[in-house]
């Protein structure tokens, strides 16, 4: 899944860094000065959750869950924790993409 939505966003003209666990995700996002950060609730455990509570600490940067459960609480616990969007999988790319430039545009905005 990471392999293809990493093509998708590239091909959408997007600079892409991935990270396969939560440690090496927030390694990567204090390494580099990302405009959006995607995070899949895959991560063992409720650890997506803790990637979102440490990004949430020192930034306002768009978080956007990609959810493989699409209830009503895996969207509650992740909007509570700061996420600014939840997209559930399966999803359409051109979907993703869309909230994606949505994200950015809100975060420009409130610049």
């Amino acid at each position: 899944m990471v392999e293809l939505l990493d093509l998708y966003l590239r091909k959408a003209g997007f600079q892409v860094s991935c990270a396969f666990d939560a440690e090496a995700g927030i390694r990567e996002f204090d390494l580099f000065d990302a405009d959006l950060v995607i995070v899949d609730d895959t991560v063992p455990g409720n650890e997506y959750l803790d990637v979102v509570r440490r990004i949430r600490a020192g930034s306002t940067v768009p978080v956007i869950i990609l959810g493989s459960h699409g209830s009503q609480e895996s969207r509650d616990e992740s909007y509570a924790v700061g996420a600014d969007d939840f997209i559930s999988k399966p999803f359409r790319p051109r979907d993703m993409i869309s909230v994606i430039k949505l994200a950015l545009m809100r975060a420009r905005l409130r610049r």
